[in-house]
């Protein structure tokens, strides 16, 4: 769960909105905000946390499946030949988009990339 940066209005409001690991975003008052983890925000706010495994698209073919935690700037890659890049994964309709660019070893160094049997990553 990562802070995004507040608005005027939301400064003057005292509140702060979240992105969760999801990638959904929650407005919470700053107080109640204040020292309270994901799991507690999810708990008080009925927000589910997703378990099914969401699929990973390139060039409009499905080439396999992340972790439903999977966040697109949120994680350590498996190999030292790939740097985490913004835009690298865009979620759509359920979804990431891969971008173009990635090659089947940078998909591969990510942490809990499943490749799809039959496909080229």
């Amino acid at each position: 769960m990562k802070p995004l940066a507040q608005t005027l209005e939301q400064i003057g409001r005292n509140e702060i909105t979240y992105e969760l690991s999801d990638g959904k975003r929650v407005t919470l008052n700053v107080h109640e905000a204040r020292g309270a983890t994901e799991e507690e925000i999810r708990a008080a706010y009925g927000i589910d946390e997703p378990t099914e495994p969401m699929p990973v698209i390139q060039g409009g073919r499905v080439v396999g499946t992340v972790p439903a935690s999977f966040h697109p700037m949120g994680f350590e890659p498996r190999s030292a030949m790939y740097d985490v890049r913004p835009g690298d994964f865009i979620e759509k309709d359920g979804a990431w988009i891969a971008a173009n660019a990635l090659g089947l070893g940078d998909l591969l160094a990510v942490p809990g990339f499943i490749p799809v049997e039959g496909s080229p990553a």
